[in-house]
C-alpha cells in the first residue's frame, strides 16, 4: 500500500439555528425534528441566543432524552452559544409520564402561557393530553383569533401578538399545530361547545375526543402533572 494516497473527508455537523427565539420549547422542537434525520452518534450543532435559562433547558432536555451535550462555546456575553449535541438511542416510550393541560379561556395572554408549557412537556417526551373547556373551546375553532382580555383587549391584541412574534413565542394556533406534530392528544368539553356556539365540524384539530366533567376528572386522576390556564365565568 506504499505510495497510495488516502483522503479523509471531514463532514460538518448539521447546524440548527434557533437564535430567533428564547422559548425553549420552540428551540427544542426544532432540534428534535432535525435530529430525527440523523443516525445515533451523529452530531448536530445547535446555535441559541446567550441566555442562561435557555441553555440550562437544553442541558436538561439532553439528559432526559438520552442525547449528549458534548461541548458548548460561550464566546462572550454578546454572542450566540454553540452547542454540539450527539444523538443518542432515543427515549423508551414505555412508562412515559403523563401531563394534562386544561385550557379554560380564550384570552390570548393566558392561552399562550399554558400551551407553551404543554409544548415543554411534549418535547420532553411526556404524553400530553390537552383539554379545552369554557371559552377555551373557541381556540380550536377554525379561523378564531384569540384576543387579549379586558375592556380594551381588542385594541391591545395586535400589539401583544407583535411582541410575542418578536420574542419568538408561538401564538395559540401555532402552538397547537406543533403539539399535533409532536403527538399530543386533544379533548373538548361537549357542553362548552354548545354553550359558546362552536360546532364540532368547525374544530381545527384533526383528531379529538368529546367529553365532559367526569372524563376530565378521570384524566386528572391518572396524570403525573396537571396544568391549568386561569379561567373565569364568561358569557357566551
Amino acid at each position: 500500500m506504499v505510495g497510495k494516497t488516502v483522503t479523509f473527508e471531514a463532514t460538518r455537523p448539521l447546524v440548527v439555528d434557533a437564535t430567533h427565539t428564547l422559548a425553549s420549547p420552540i428551540v427544542l422542537s426544532s432540534l428534535r425534528q432535525d435530529l430525527a434525520s440523523l443516525n445515533p452518534e451523529d452530531i448536530a450543532e445547535l446555535v441559541i441566543r446567550n441566555n442562561k435559562g435557555l441553555f440550562r433547558d437544553v442541558c436538561i432536555w439532553c439528559e432526559r432524552t438520552g442525547n449528549d451535550m458534548i461541548a458548548s462555546e460561550h464566546a462572550n456575553d454578546n454572542l450566540d452559544v454553540h452547542c454540539l449535541i450527539q444523538k443518542g438511542e432515543g427515549m423508551s416510550l414505555s412508562g412515559r409520564r403523563k401531563m394534562v393541560v386544561v385550557v379554560g379561556t380564550a384570552e390570548l395572554e393566558k392561552a399562550v402561557g399554558v400551551l407553551e408549557k404543554a409544548l415543554g412537556g411534549a418535547v420532553m417526551g411526556m404524553e400530553v393530553l390537552i383539554w379545552f373547556e369554557g371559552s377555551g373551546v373557541r381556540i380550536v375553532r377554525e379561523g378564531y383569533r384569540p384576543l387579549v382580555g379586558g375592556v380594551f383587549g381588542r385594541l391591545w391584541t395586535r400589539a401583544v401578538e407583535g411582541c410575542l412574534r418578536k420574542m419568538g413565542r408561538p401564538l395559540p394556533r401555532e402552538a397547537i399545530n406543533i403539539l399535533e406534530e409532536l403527538g399530543a392528544s386533544f379533548f373538548v368539553c361537549g357542553p362548552s361547545l354548545e354553550r359558546f356556539g362552536v360546532r364540532e365540524e368547525e374544530l381545527s384539530v384533526k383528531n379529538f375526543e368529546l367529553g365532559s366533567i367526569v372524563m376530565l376528572v378521570d384524566m386528572l386522576d391518572k396524570a403525573d402533572v396537571a396544568l391549568f390556564s386561569s379561567s373565569k365565568f364568561e358569557r357566551p
